[in-house]
Formats: C-alpha cells, structure tokens, sequence
C-alpha cells in the first residue's frame, strides 16, 4: 500500500547513478540516496553504539568515496554536516572545548587533529569552504585553526573569503598553520582578528600551550556566566583569569557584579570594582580610585577574585567615566612603560 513515490525511492536504492541526475534531481532519486546513505550507516554503527568522531571519519571517508556511485554528492556532503552536529552535541569528554580544522588536505591536517584530541580538545576536519562555513553556524566552535600551506596571498585570500562568508575571527580565537616564509609576511592578519601565526612545520608545544590558556580562559568563563545566571558569587584565581579576561568575559554579557581582587604581593588591601550592565562604574583600590586604580590591577598576575551578582540598586555612585576598552587600551600601554623600564618583568 506504498505510495508510488515511495515505491520508487525503493527501487532507486542501491544503483548505480551512471552520470545522471546531472540537471534535474527527481524527488524518487534524492529519497532514495537518502535511504541508501542512512541504511548503510545503521549497518556499520550498531544503534547501542556510542560513535566516536574516528569511527566517523573512516565511515565518512567511505561516504565521499562512493560520491557520484550511490551517493549524489549534496546528499553524502549533508548527512556528514548534519551526524557531525549530532557527535558533537553528544559527545562528553573532560573538555568542552570544541577547535575547527579548515585545511584543503584532509591528510596533512589528521597528525595535528590527533595531536589536538590528545590533549583533551574536541575536533573537527573541513575540507572544503563551504561544509566548513555550515558547520561553523550550527556548532559555534570555540576555536578555529587554518591549516594553510599556501603563500602570502593566497593565506590573505582564504581569510578574506571566509570573512566575507560569515567568519568572525574576532569572536573566536583563530591560529593560521602556514609554511615558515609565509608566516612572517602575514601578521597583518591579526587585525582581522587572528590569535597568532605559527609555522606549520616546527614544533606543536607552542600551538598546543597557547590553545590550553585559551581553554582554561572558556572554562572560566562557562563557570562565571553559569554563577552569575545563577545569581551566586564565585571565585578563582588570577593566574587563570585576571582582571582583563574578566572584563572581556562580564563586559559584553552585561553583567552587573561586584568584583573583589586581592594581591599575594598585597594582602592587606583589596580592590573593589563594580560593573553597570558590563562597564566599569565604580572602583576603589587605597587612596586611588577610578579608571586610576583599575590600572594597578590588570598586572597582576598573582592573587584571587570573587564576583558577585547584584541589583543596581546596591552599585555605589559612580566614579568612572570611561569605557572598558579605553581604561584596558590606556592600562596595558602603562604596563608596557613599566616594562620597558624594568619595572615589571
């Protein structure tokens, strides 16, 4: 009692495409790749089984390989994008901390993916701008590396395309793995929003050190807007996140908290900042106060803080002014005065 329709998706299953459907794509023809790509998937992943993001890679490999034999090439391209969120949202390991991989060699991009899940990171391969950009909007990774072994223009090129496709390098912190000549003629990318250009062919420990602060940073992050969601204080340590990273990380949620920082260096006294919907609005460190006093602090690299939610009714008066960006923009050229003259080290 099938409809027509379904009868011939059933019978479409399994054969040979031949070269066609080059033009027009009969309705019969895409319900029956459909049926053939998820069959033979319900065949190799047993429907107790857990699928890891390896496992997949191989039945994905096998997928792409039967493109234009079985599988017309948008349908094999959809599934992947569509099981490749459904891994990702149920995957539970130690880390949510989710990296895209762009690199146009699938192969010369597998060592530094495994290299990366060895350390604790979710990751995922793109191969190609398009799958990458889909992906990239259904998933929000929290950090994106481009695999690039191209020179100068054509790295600037890639960058640019996938800018102009949607990419938001500033929102998320983006390595470029490019070739040694290559990296020292790009750095012009940085104001595009990229973290850091690595050469491709020296050692991972850089990549791998700096995509761990960047995690431990998220983690934070996870923990403060969970806490504050939750309107309860908490606390950590400023090795981990200091006063910058907790102002990029409360500013553009808006949060209105009481921060208390505290030195090891200087016990004896704390500094107090309020936050108004995310801007600095009130601060007081010993006789200093202000815009003044936030800059003592965003050296500090050794201490703690607590934050806690509050009502706007308990921000004292304000004592400041200016904007986040301008105390921490005029703050850090301060601290790198002090450094040029051996102040800090």
């Amino acid at each position: 009692n099938y409809s027509p329709v379904v009868i011939e998706m059933l019978r479409s299953m399994y054969r040979d495409l031949g070269g066609r459907f080059t033009k027009r794509l009969p309705i019969e023809a895409l319900g029956g790749n459909i049926l053939t790509i998820i069959d033979l998937f319900c065949d190799n992943i047993p429907n107790e089984d857990r699928i890891s993001l390896d496992k997949f890679d191989a039945i994905k490999r096998k997928f792409r390989d039967l493109t234009g034999k079985l599988f017309l090439r948008e349908v094999v391209e959809s599934f992947i994008v569509m099981m490749q969120e459904q891994i990702l949202t149920g995957t539970t390991t130690n880390s949510n901390c989710q990296v895209m991989i762009y690199s146009l060699d699938a192969g010369l991009a597998y060592p530094l993916e495994l290299r990366i899940k060895n350390e604790g990171f979710r990751s995922l391969i793109q191969t190609s701008p398009e799958t990458f950009v889909e992906l990239y909007d259904r998933s929000k990774p929290d950090m994106i590396i481009l695999m690039l072994h191209s020179d100068t223009s054509n790295v600037t090129k890639v960058v640019n395309d996938l800018i102009s496709r949607g990419i938001d390098f500033m929102e998320y912190p983006t390595f470029i793995l490019s070739d040694f000549p290559t990296t020292s003629h790009v750095t012009g990318l940085f104001d595009k929003g990229i973290e850091d250009v690595i050469d491709i062919d020296s050692n991972l420990d850089l990549l791998i050190v700096k995509m761990k602060k960047i995690r431990s940073f998220i983690e934070e992050k996870r923990q403060l807007d969970e806490a504050t969601r939750k309107s309860s204080r908490t606390s950590g340590r400023l090795s981990d996140m200091n006063l910058i990273d907790l102002l990029q990380a409360l500013g553009p949620s808006q949060k209105t908290v009481k921060i208390t920082l505290t030195s090891n260096s200087d016990s004896g006294h704390e500094m107090v900042i309020y936050l108004n919907k995310g801007q600095i609005s009130y601060v007081s460190y010993k006789e200093d106060m202000g815009a003044d006093a936030v800059y003592n602090a965003l050296g500090w690299t050794d201490g703690t803080w607590v934050v806690e939610p509050i009502s706007e009714s308990d921000l004292p008066e304000a004592n400041n002014d200016l904007s986040n960006e301008s105390i921490m923009m005029e703050g850090c050229r301060l601290l790198d005065e002090k450094v040029r003259a051996g102040q800090l080290f």
